[in-house]
């Protein structure tokens, strides 16, 4: 909204909101940013009942990137690199514990739009985040369609 209208006090709030998201992603110190606990991840990465965590992390996340690109605040985009590093490595750590196929398992779950937000976060930073797969059903169309609009990749294409 902030872009569309230039509004000061709209600008201000985003940036409080950043300010306070920022204190509480430091406070945690992993790059881990949400109202709950690590532990639904952990069940999640078991292939155990949970809701959807990953769908409210992609939340954040598109958040916190819109933030950058719309309303030009850099610490915002720390906080998403930050996001996406922890949520790679732990990817990546679970994959090692178990298996790849284990993690295809539990990515046969929601997981919002992961793959989108971060192909988004890698048209602003080139920095790709091998090792992070996410996504069931449409969000995985609409990450490759935004693979191959951004690297020209024909893989998705057909």
């Amino acid at each position: 909204m902030w872009a569309a209208t230039e509004n000061g006090t709209i600008r201000e709030r985003m940036s409080a909101v950043v300010d306070a998201l920022d204190e509480c992603q430091k406070k945690i110190g992993t790059g881990y940013l949400s109202a709950f606990s690590t532990e639904e991840f952990d069940l999640y990465e078991e292939v155990k009942a949970v809701w959807a965590p990953y769908y409210t992390i992609h939340k954040i996340l598109a958040g916190l990137v819109d933030q950058y690109l719309f309303g030009t605040n850099a610490k915002a985009l720390d906080m998403a690199i930050w996001m996406a590093e922890y949520f790679g490595n732990r990817v990546i750590d679970n994959i090692k514990k178990r298996s790849i196929a284990w993690h295809w398992e539990a990515m046969n779950e929601e997981t919002g739009g992961m793959n989108d937000v971060l192909y988004t976060l890698y048209t602003v930073t080139a920095d790709l985040l091998s090792g992070f797969h996410g996504n069931t059903h449409i969000p995985i169309v609409v990450g490759a369609q935004k693979r191959y609009e951004i690297t020209g990749d024909l893989l998705y294409k057909d």
